[in-house]
């Protein structure tokens, strides 16, 4: 149990350094970036793919230059010309550049699993023998990996605190008028800040390459908040089934239908249950459903945890079921499943195909359950559909 906890700080502190990148832009320009993610994927596998034709050091100074030229691209191609729009809009713009650089970077860098090897020591660290029976065992990758995010981020406010740019960029942060009313160059700063936010990517995705990361999860808490239940649960719904939709024809030779046809079907069964709760419940209490759903849902992931017992009928039957409901009321209902099938000994591929096919079944069932209750109506159908533009593949992992 303290291994376990002990991880999750040590995993936290990345995530802490993922953050950052977000916070830096929001604070500078306003904008919710929910594209840093994909930026740190983008840089973790430039970084990936090439390390394998140059040294690692010359892989990593390329990628900081791809990724400070594609934070440049997005502020000056996109987010330049929404300036003066509503938050929602610049937001929902960063869920576009999100998908497309989920399908541009796997267009140029491939969809395959890679790894980045920084010669870092591989055997785990015994601590604490004579405190804890056993003593504890810690990744080093882990521990190397929290001490250098806790360095860039001590790094980054002396920045912020003492230096020139860093006061402007404060500035900036508290008023944007009154920053351009002293002579501080607001679109200069902006494209500082992203280029900035592209190299927070590239450390957090080089990091998390070496300590080896769900859509719902990541997109339903600020939908959530921002367009309420009703609309974020079609709208990821959408987004889900679009993600998955490329990866259909490649993976149908591969699925386990005795597997993943009875998770499906109870699932479907399910959906109108959770449906019932969306239209039913009240905004704040769905809200507070998905943060909760999200949290524990991360937890157990991150813990390990895995279904110990074997897949049968019943327990495939009461997993699509919980899956179902789940999915239906706030569009989180893949963990439980993802649980599951990872539990067992089918090969990686096997696993991905299941989870495809799994994904857009019932997120089909999902949106014609809210469209025969009135809830997908054409605002969330149209959210949906304009933020898939660019999107080329995605990849279950």
């Amino acid at each position: 149990m303290l291994e376990t906890l002990i991880g999750g700080l040590l995993v936290g502190v990345l995530y802490s350094l993922i953050a950052l990148g977000v916070v830096l832009i929001f604070k500078a320009s306003g904008i919710f970036n929910y594209a840093q993610g994909s930026m740190v994927l983008f840089a973790a596998l430039s970084v990936a793919r090439l390390s394998e034709s140059m040294p690692l050091w010359g892989a990593v100074l390329l990628s900081a230059a791809i990724m400070v030229t594609l934070a440049y691209a997005i502020e000056l191609l996109v987010l330049r010309r929404l300036v003066h729009q509503e938050q929602i809009i610049l937001f929902m713009a960063t869920i576009g550049i999100t998908y497309f650089l989920d399908g541009f970077g796997q267009i140029i860098w491939g969809s395959d699993i890679y790894q980045i090897d920084l010669g870092l020591p591989k055997q785990p660290i015994l601590l604490l023998k004579d405190v804890f029976p056993g003593g504890l065992l810690i990744d080093p990758a882990d521990l190397i990996a929290a001490v250098v995010c806790a360095l860039l981020v001590m790094a980054i406010a002396l920045f912020f605190q003492y230096t020139r740019v860093g006061r402007a960029l404060r500035a900036v942060a508290d008023d944007h008028q009154a920053a351009q009313s002293v002579g501080i160059p607001l679109n200069r700063i902006w494209l500082l800040v992203w280029a900035v936010g592209g190299l927070v990517a590239l450390a957090a995705g080089v990091i998390r390459g070496i300590t080896g990361f769900g859509g719902a999860m990541v997109m339903a808490p600020p939908l959530a908040l921002l367009l309420g239940p009703t609309v974020a649960v079609p709208v990821t719904l959408l987004l889900e089934g679009i993600a998955a939709m490329p990866m259909l024809w490649q993976t149908r030779r591969l699925v386990r239908w005795p597997l993943i046809g009875p998770i499906i079907a109870a699932a479907c069964v399910m959906i109108p249950v959770g449906g019932y709760i969306l239209v039913m419940a009240d905004a704040l209490t769905l809200r507070r459903a998905i943060a909760a759903a999200v949290i524990v849902c991360a937890l157990l992931m991150l813990s390990g945890w895995r279904y110990s017992g074997p897949h049968r009928l019943g327990t495939s039957v009461a997993f699509g079921a919980l899956s179902g409901t789940m999915t239906g009321a706030i569009a989180i209902g893949a963990p439980p499943v993802i649980l599951y099938l990872l539990s067992g000994s089918d090969p990686v591929a096997t696993t991905r195909a299941n989870l495809t096919f799994y994904l857009i079944g019932i997120s089909l069932a999902a949106l014609l359950m809210l469209w025969t209750r009135d809830v997908l109506d054409l605002r969330s159908a149209w959210v949906g559909r304009a933020r898939r533009r660019g999107h080329n593949s995605a990849s279950i992992a």
